[in-house]
């Protein structure tokens, strides 16, 4: 188990080291939200006007309302999980500039069981079923490039996703896609095999990013150009 820890550490290290820049978008980097539901992202990168697509809202949208209240941008939350249905409409009602989308995010058009974490005081359901249980719902999922189509989105300003385990499809998908998407923050959720995330991450340098912050599981990346 240490010799895998090290392995992980020592290949992360030389892809963080390798795409590291000092100042990222002219400026500094800021924290918006919880430390629960926060996200860290270039002070600069958003302005008024700005598309803000995030995937995976839960209990805990203090990232998505900050980042309204700072930028003045437009947020497009995807989450098809109940309890988040009902956050979202009691903490963010009446909001023109928020738009709460009841699909979540895939590599393609489907319909796909979310399954139940194992506590059930918590909200993250999970296309993956990463922590194995029987317990699930249905929704519908969506590709983002189907997405930005259907609001004419030319361009995203900011892809946030924490969309337990369905990262990887959804990456994969934004690749194969070009899409025109400026920065992204990603949780790499847990347990997945350490290599996978080292992968995801080296596709993403070697396509047009930089990784700017790294915060746990939560990684920055800006496209490069912009850094």
């Amino acid at each position: 188990m240490k010799q895998l820890a090290y392995r992980f550490k020592s290949a992360f290290g030389r892809l963080y080291v390798r795409s590291r820049l000092p100042s990222p978008v002219g400026g500094g980097l800021t924290r918006i939200g919880s430390a629960y539901g926060g996200w860290v992202i270039p002070e600069d990168l958003l302005q008024p006007g700005s598309v803000v697509y995030s995937a995976g809202l839960g209990e805990d949208i203090t990232f998505e309302l900050g980042a309204l209240e700072r930028y003045r941008c437009e947020v497009f939350g995807f989450d098809p999980t109940p309890r988040a249905k009902d956050h979202v409409k009691k903490v963010a009602a009446g909001r023109a500039d928020f738009h709460y989308l009841e699909y979540g995010l895939w590599s393609s058009e489907a319909l796909l069981r979310f399954y139940a974490p194992k506590n059930p005081a918590h909200v993250s359901h999970s296309v993956m079923n990463l922590q194995k249980t029987d317990r699930y719902f249905e929704a519908r999922c969506r590709r983002v490039s189907k997405i930005m189509e259907e609001f004419g989105h030319h361009h995203v300003d900011l892809l946030k996703i924490d969309i337990e385990g369905a990262e990887y499809e959804v990456l994969r998908s934004v690749r194969e896609d070009q899409l025109d998407i400026k920065a992204i923050c990603v949780e790499f959720d847990q347990p997945t095999p350490p290599r996978m995330v080292v992968d995801a991450t080296r596709a993403l340098l070697s396509w047009r990013y930089s990784l700017v912050h790294v915060e746990k599981w939560n990684y920055t990346l800006v496209r490069r150009g912009l850094a």
